[in-house]
């Protein structure tokens, strides 16, 4: 049988906090093991366990690689304890000669894992900071550990310790996330624990300003790493505040951390950063605007103009401010021509609109139209049309415009009723022309059938309207009696010789009756006949005389 012989250790890592034991391969003169390359490990590891007289329990063990380098020596590949050596060959030779190549027996990680958990969970005071000061280099000493922490309801227990924790254990909690995140197991672990992002967010009004900053770090490079992860903390950040009313508006955190901390200019770059990298991430038009319309309700323009107002104002935060507000015009249809940023600062910023969430779900495009009549704009551009070039006017819905022309009909009736009740009376000036004293009956038989004629009803016209007529009596019975038909008692004096008037002369307003009821007439039309239709109805009822 062909057998391997390798250097063999154990790792006495029982208690991955003891350092004192977990730091140093034992026994300082390792013995040398000659593995069976076509024979399960499992099998062989009783041998080694006893050779090498280690304190772990056997069902607790694996195998690791380790090798020595030039430079530094560092741990390898764990080794399958169901397979034989010749199946994991190139995994444990590699490029290496036998002489740098060990094989060392320790705790499985998923017993350490446990191990660190429960230490969490029962230590207090004094023990409890040690372990959490401890756990980062835990990290950093066995990448291998991350997936089983993650995946072991770490984040669970370190969610749980920091939300009962005093700011410093939390700053202890934060650096041991700020590591685990740098493994790929470890971010995707925190991207399926929602908790995790929904503490760091609410950490962000923390009264100590070291948790504060590194919460904001963490959540930056959370964002930073990938779109679908964008969506992640946008999703948890909606759920976060609507879950209490005590937690403020939406995006209220990042606001505060604006208005609050202008002092720090380090703060300001970090949360301008992190809602610049939400925005680029965002897939669709309604989350970004639901985003920035939040932002803008909350006071976001008034906080950017303070900034961008200081003359010492720093040049990195005003570039972020920059590039947020060149979001917005962007997202609105707008080009670079209202933009005051050089070309390598804009580098990867959308420029043309996201498409809609109906339309990333595949919705039929009748369905999106009918849904939204009107693109929809940025709160802070909606009002401003010259910061946006190039842009197509909202369509205005078919009510909108019936209502628009039914307001603009009745005011420009309205106007034109008022302009000919003040023609009317401003035209109301007698005339002087000399008129016969003779009998009027003829005149006022001619001026009664012309008012008759004009007042016939037509289709445009209510056949019940009402009609005012005025009767004027310009002339005195010579027999004592009207000219009506003798019927009344005559007077001896007619009461047009009672008016005292300097440009009024008696029986002199029988042309001005005739034109006064030519305006009546008009009056009964809606007011709809011209100045010049008026004039020939005038020109027409004036009587012979």
């Amino acid at each position: 049988m062909t057998t391997y012989t390798c250097r063999a250790y154990y790792l006495d890592d029982i208690d991955p906090f003891d350092y004192t034991k977990s730091g140093f391969l034992e026994p300082p003169k390792p013995p040398r093991f000659a593995f069976l390359t076509d024979v399960c490990l499992r099998t062989q590891l009783p041998g080694l366990h006893k050779i090498l007289d280690a304190p772990h329990e056997l069902e607790n063990c694996v195998l690791q690689v380790y090798r020595f380098g030039a430079e530094q020596n560092y741990f390898g590949t764990y080794l399958d304890m169901d397979s034989t050596l010749q199946e994991q060959w190139d995994d444990v030779k590699g490029l290496s000669d036998d002489d740098s190549i060990a094989i060392v027996l320790r705790t499985k990680s998923v017993v350490r894992v446990q191990a660190i958990i429960n230490r969490l969970y029962s230590a207090k005071g004094q023990e409890l900071r040690r372990a959490l000061f401890s756990l980062k280099q835990i990290f950093m000493n066995d990448k291998d550990l991350v997936h089983d922490f993650v995946t072991h309801s770490g984040l669970t227990c370190l969610v749980t310790v920091g939300s009962q924790s005093e700011h410093t254990h939390q700053n202890y909690i934060l650096r041991a996330l700020g590591q685990l995140i740098l493994y790929v197991d470890g971010m995707a672990g925190v991207s399926e624990h929602p908790e995790t992002i929904r503490w760091l967010y609410s950490l962000l009004t923390c009264k100590f300003s070291l948790v504060k900053k590194t919460a904001l770090h963490l959540l930056s490079v959370f964002v930073g790493y990938a779109d679908t992860n964008a969506n992640i903390f946008v999703e948890t950040v909606d759920d976060f505040h609507k879950s209490s009313k005590v937690n403020g508006k939406p995006w209220s955190y990042i606001i505060e951390l604006l208005r609050n901390e202008s002092g720090d200019v380090e703060f300001c770059r970090h949360t301008m950063l992190l809602i610049n990298k939400v925005l680029a991430a965002v897939p669709d038009q309604e989350t970004f605007y639901d985003i920035t319309d939040n932002l803008e309700d909350q006071g976001m323009k008034e906080i950017a103009d303070n900034y961008l107002k200081q003359p010492d104002a720093d040049p990195i935060l005003v570039e972020q401010l920059l590039i947020y507000e060149a979001s917005l015009i962007f997202e609105d249809g707008g080009s670079t021509d209202k933009i005051n940023l050089e070309e390598k600062s804009l580098g990867g910023l959308r420029r043309t609109p996201r498409p809609r969430r109906a339309e990333l779900v595949g919705a039929p495009t009748d369905a999106q139209t009918s849904e939204t009549p009107g693109k929809r704009r940025s709160k802070r551009f909606c009002s401003n049309d010259g910061a946006i070039s190039n842009l197509d006017e909202r369509k205005l819905h078919a009510r909108r415009i019936t209502d628009g022309l039914l307001v603009d009909s009745r005011r420009h009736t309205a106007e034109l009723q008022r302009k000919t009740v003040r023609d009317l009376y401003e035209n109301l000036v007698v005339n002087e022309s000399p008129v016969d004293e003779e009998g009027s009956e003829e005149d006022m038989t001619v001026v009664q059938k012309c008012v008759e004629k004009e007042t016939e009803p037509s289709s445009d016209i209510d056949e019940n309207s009402d009609e005012h007529y005025v009767t004027i009596y310009t002339s005195k019975s010579t027999n004592g009696k009207h000219n009506s038909g003798g019927n009344h008692e005559a007077t001896d004096k007619s009461h047009l010789d009672d008016i005292d008037h300097p440009q009024i002369k008696p029986r002199g307003l029988v042309p001005h009756a005739l034109q006064f009821s030519s305006r009546l007439t008009d009056l009964v039309h809606k007011y709809g006949a011209s100045a010049a239709a008026a004039a020939e109805l005038t020109t027409e009822t004036e009587p012979r005389l």
